[in-house]
């Protein structure tokens, strides 16, 4: 070999090895993180109350702040099919365990079809040791880092400043939350301000999904019913903004699924506060369609009451 060629060789290995070494970092590191995840279901050891929804819902509750230990296991675009998924892994390993579970009924829930592929799939797996579809699950579904390094390395730092600040129950809630929303970049007292907010682009209707989505709603539904677990569906409040911006048909078609709902299943309660525009003010909202911290206090308080009625009227006593 010529002194060229070994030149031309040492040169890619001190370029790529310490590129290779901040992936392994990372992928080591995400590693960890994930199983400091897992250790979060663990507290289904105490919990009976399962909360269950994307981040309008994660944004809203604040799971420390309810009576009872509850278990929150919300994250962005979560859909109802994830939703049954997490309850089928904790049905199986924690049987009898769950006693109340709490979904969540946005106004675009039914017309999104559900996700199925991607880092959606690494994430159920992963955490929940649940499969979103049938394709078979490969080593290279264990490369975190690889499938999403912008997010994990942002999880890692938070997660390391986050830990030592806030106890084990506020950690799962504080953990999981991005970071600031439009609202929280300008004064939220002024609506002239937040009017000027670039508003998310909206998809538009799609009755076939809706229809897919709301059938297996439903069938969802009937499991938890015939389990005996009490059941909450949440809408969480929206911004004045918001509300003037939804399509009229995927609105009618949402409210006559909630009808549908309450013909078929009269035990289940519904929590709506999606027009709520008297308690829940600007000051309330981090942007358009999820709550900031003040705001969700003030849901979870409505929330807690919510249960501990049902637990009341159910005669169940949690441990």
């Amino acid at each position: 070999m010529s002194i060229l060629n070994k030149k031309f060789i040492y040169g890619l290995v001190f370029f790529f090895t310490p590129i290779i070494g901040l992936y392994l970092f990372g992928e080591y590191h995400s590693y960890l993180l994930f199983d400091e995840q897992r250790t979060l279901v663990q507290r289904i050891n105490k919990s009976s109350i399962l909360v269950t929804g994307s981040s309008q819902l994660r944004e809203a509750v604040i799971p420390c702040q309810l009576s009872s230990e509850a278990l929150d296991l919300s994250f962005g675009n979560k859909q109802h099919l994830h939703d049954r998924l997490t309850m089928d892994y904790l049905r199986s390993n924690y049987p009898g365990k769950i006693k109340v579970v709490i979904l969540e009924l946005s106004y675009e829930h039914l017309e999104v079809p559900h996700r199925t592929k991607k880092s959606r799939q690494n994430y159920m797996y992963r955490f929940y040791d649940a499969k979103t579809n049938n394709k078979p699950y490969g080593p290279w579904n264990n490369l975190l880092f690889y499938k999403r390094p912008s997010v994990m390395f942002k999880r890692y730092l938070k997660f390391n400043r986050k830990r030592k600040e806030v106890d084990a129950a506020e950690y799962c809630y504080e953990y999981f939350r991005p970071g600031p929303g439009k609202f929280d970049l300008v004064n939220h007292q002024d609506p002239l301000i937040v009017e000027d907010i670039d508003f998310f682009e909206q998809r538009p209707p799609n009755p076939q999904v809706y229809r897919k989505n709301l059938d297996y709603l439903l069938s969802f539904l009937q499991e938890l019913e015939e389990d005996q677990i009490v059941t909450i569906i949440v809408i969480t409040p929206k911004h004045e903004t918001y509300i003037r911006n939804m399509n009229s048909e995927i609105r009618v078609r949402r409210d006559r699924a909630i009808q549908i709902i309450k013909e078929r299943f009269p035990k289940i309660r519904f929590v709506n506060k999606e027009l709520d525009t008297t308690n829940y003010k600007t000051a309330d909202f981090k942007d358009h369609n999820h709550l900031n911290n003040k705001g969700a206090q003030q849901f979870t308080r409505s929330l807690d009451s919510t249960i501990n009625q049902l637990l009341l009227e159910n005669d169940i006593r949690l441990k």
